[in-house]
């Protein structure tokens, strides 16, 4: 679509938009289109879209900011643009074109901010509900008990699995019946004592660790039991 068909479309668009109600719309607003970005519901890739074809419409006086409440996802935000000015297409207008444009031919305007974006919106993800939710799966699989998973290290395991994020998803069935008991961090019970010099043995569940310090113990010897990697 060429600049002016693209102009053609869009302006005066909001006059289509279902039960919508404008109040403090600009002067000559039948020469002004609406464009929302983003809304209360958004992913990172929209996010971060947003955000970029806000600092490119920036300079521009005929682009003004807009927040709308919507019944479905509370809020959308967006841009007033003025489409024409004295019969000719703004400059705003055509720096919105060219990132329309580029978003048609790629979806992403700007990668290192989507993947920083993304990568966040994963790390809330696992932080809110993936953590409790693999360590569980893991130690009901393994019988054991696990230590701390930092999100990068649970990252690592995943790639290690061919197991992938799809935006801030992740199938974790599916790589705890991948994922190796030499991969996690299991917490072992250890117990120590001394037959001329300190030993050490490692117990991956709390009952036999108990187990053979009463062993132990019923030997002559002092034992003490220790929790850790």
């Amino acid at each position: 679509m060429t600049l002016e068909q693209f102009a053609e479309k869009l302006v005066g668009n909001w006059k289509k938009f279902d039960s919508f109600g404008w109040w403090g719309e600009p002067a000559q607003a039948d020469q002004c289109a609406i464009i929302y970005t983003h809304n209360r519901d958004s992913g990172p890739l929209d996010l971060s879209n947003a955000a970029i074809i806000a600092k490119a419409l920036e300079p521009f006086g005929d682009a003004i900011p807009q927040r709308h409440n919507h019944f479905a996802v509370g809020w959308v935000e967006g841009f007033v643009i003025r489409v024409y000015r004295r019969g000719k297409i703004t400059d705003a207008f055509k720096a919105y074109y060219e990132l329309n444009k580029r978003m048609d031919d790629y979806p992403v305007l700007d990668e290192e901010d989507f993947s920083r974006r993304e990568s966040e919106a994963q790390g809330e993800a696992y932080e809110n509900c993936y953590r409790q939710d693999f360590a569980r799966e893991c130690e009901k699989a393994f019988d054991v008990q696990l230590g701390e998973i930092t999100f990068e290290r649970f990252n690592e395991i995943a790639a290690e699995n061919g197991v992938y994020w799809v935006g801030d998803y992740i199938d974790i069935h599916e790589l705890v019946e991948l994922v190796d008991y030499d991969e996690l961090p299991i917490l072992f019970d250890t117990v120590a004592w001394n037959d001329c010099g300190e030993q050490r043995e490692k117990f991956d569940n709390a009952f036999d660790a108990d187990e053979r310090a009463a062993e132990l113990r019923a030997q002559g010897f002092y034992a003490t039991i220790s929790t850790g990697n």
